[in-house]
């Protein structure tokens, strides 16, 4: 809670939101490389300095991702961070035979209004290790009709967790039968069946775990930052909790005083 006695303003509390965060993920055919980008998107995970990028974009309410899904999500469980090596960046991507680095494009969809500036921050990250990367602003339908198709070299996408369940971003993603991102591994669609026949909530958390665990290191996705989301109500509201989606939820013990 932010105490604003005072000002004339209603207090302000930070609560972190399983709705938000956001994604970058190379495309089923990416467009620059005639195939899906995977060894070559783990180099960029590896070349990019995500502690310093939130801070030279100034935002206070970006807090640097640590799991496929965001904290508050049922289905997270915490992974080593991924550490800012850009050498390392360069052997993986000499390794996936782009020594020299290549050209490619990010979709970004403007509409999301942080994504500009955070791909900026990363386009020049990304550059130190040989990866000349062009930003595309789309207007929003056309930037949802390539993220559908997968016509893109990568996105910058929001990674909603309206649910507040980890089956409504891994199970609708990362699923092979799906073809969203051009990823498939066995194991997580066997861990995915798993979770959703279970019943007792610890087995079904020590799946996602594992789950977590072998997303964070395939990188089908590269995943840099959870949002903190402000809300503010006045002194006479009682009984509101903040809601993690973002969709206010009245039908709690709310009540307005005089």
């Amino acid at each position: 809670m932010i105490d604003l006695t005072g000002t004339g303003l209603p207090p302000r509390v930070r609560f972190p939101s399983p709705a938000d965060g956001f994604r970058v993920t190379g495309g089923q055919g990416a467009e620059g490389l005639g195939r899906p980008l995977d060894q070559e998107l783990r180099s960029r995970v590896s070349s990019t300095d995500l502690s310093r990028m939130r801070s030279d974009t100034g935002s206070s309410n970006l807090s640097v991702r640590s799991a496929p899904v965001t904290r508050e999500v049922s289905g997270y469980a915490a992974q080593p961070p991924y550490t800012y090596d850009p050498e390392k960046a360069k052997a993986l991507l000499a390794e996936a035979g782009f020594a020299d680095g290549f050209n490619a494009s990010i979709d970004i969809n403007p509409r999301f209004v942080q994504s500009s500036p955070l791909a900026i921050a990363m386009i020049s990250d990304w550059s130190a290790i040989g990866v000349r990367v062009m930003p595309r602003e789309l207007e929003h339908s056309v930037w949802v009709d390539r993220l559908r198709a997968g016509k893109y070299d990568m996105t910058l996408a929001p990674n909603f967790a309206f649910t507040g369940d980890a089956e409504w971003s891994i199970g609708r993603l990362y699923v092979c039968a799906n073809k969203r991102l051009g990823y498939c591994n066995e194991r997580v669609d066997e861990l995915v069946g798993e979770a959703r026949r279970a019943v007792d909530a610890q087995r079904r958390q020590a799946l996602y775990e594992e789950i977590d665990a072998i997303l964070w290191q395939d990188a089908p996705s590269m995943w840099p930052f959870e949002l903190v989301v402000n809300y503010a109500w006045r002194n006479r509201v009682t009984g509101f909790v903040p809601a993690p989606s973002q969709v206010p939820d009245f039908s709690r013990s709310v009540r307005v005083t005089q």
